[in-house]
C-alpha cells in the first residue's frame, strides 16, 4: 500500500520518521478547507498533487528546511508506492 513518509532530520541525522497511509491523505486533501490546503501549498506541501501522482504512479517529494529549537533542521516528505 502506498504511503506518505515524513522523515526530520537534524545535523544530517534521521531524528523521527512516520508513515502516513495514503487513503488517510486522501481524505485529509478532500475535507481540508481550500485555505488550510492552500497554507500546506504555500509551505511546499501540496496534498492533491500527493494524491495526482499516486494515482498516476509518479514520484512526489518536497523538502522543507525548519528551525527548530534553534536548530536547523530538514523535514522530507515523500510518497512511496
Amino acid at each position: 500500500m502506498a504511503k506518505l513518509v515524513i522523515e526530520k532530520y537534524t545535523e544530517g541525522q534521521l531524528g523521527k520518521k512516520a508513515n502516513v497511509p495514503l487513503p488517510l491523505v486522501r481524505i485529509a486533501a478532500r475535507i481540508l478547507p481550500d485555505a488550510a490546503l492552500s497554507q500546506l501549498k504555500a509551505k511546499g506541501i501540496d496534498l492533491p498533487a500527493v494524491c495526482a501522482a499516486s494515482r498516476i504512479g509518479q514520484p512526489y517529494e518536497t523538502v522543507l528546511d525548519i528551525r527548530e529549537n534553534r536548530q536547523n533542521k530538514k523535514v522530507v516528505i515523500s510518497l512511496q508506492h
